[in-house]
């Protein structure tokens, strides 16, 4: 081989490496680009993010603030008026003070009970008045 022949083997050979070194530099500036693109996108989509963020917590700060809602519940207890029940001496029921039965009872056969257990407990049957 001469000289010449030698050298254009060579010079091939680097015009050869080169074209793949351009080759590969173009192929990376492409992936550059594309990994610069989705970087693009995540920062939008970060942005999007902060911004939800911001409107969360605003919402919580402001559901924070508010007062609790309770119910306030009363409960009335309203006494019955003490009831006395009555039976004649010799009858099988009692009645309360206001029944029409109780008022026909002679006052020296009267029998007075302070609750219907007591009634009940000397064998009395409760009258239709007695709820």
């Amino acid at each position: 081989m001469s000289f010449y022949s030698e050298y254009m083997v060579d010079a091939d050979n680097i015009k050869n490496s080169f074209r793949l070194v351009k080759n590969d530099m173009m192929k990376l500036q492409e992936e550059i680009f594309s990994v610069g693109n989705m970087q693009k996108e995540i920062l939008k989509e970060l942005k999007k993010l902060n911004i939800e963020e911001l409107k969360l917590e605003q919402k919580v700060d402001a559901v924070s603030k508010r007062k609790p809602r309770t119910k306030i519940v009363t409960k009335t207890i309203t006494k019955r008026p003490k009831r006395l029940y009555v039976a004649a001496k010799e009858g099988t029921k009692f009645h309360i003070e206001k029944c029409p039965y109780a008022k026909n009872i002679k006052p020296r056969g009267k029998v007075k009970f302070k609750s219907q257990t007591a009634a009940l407990k000397k064998g009395l049957k409760p009258c239709n008045c007695v709820k």
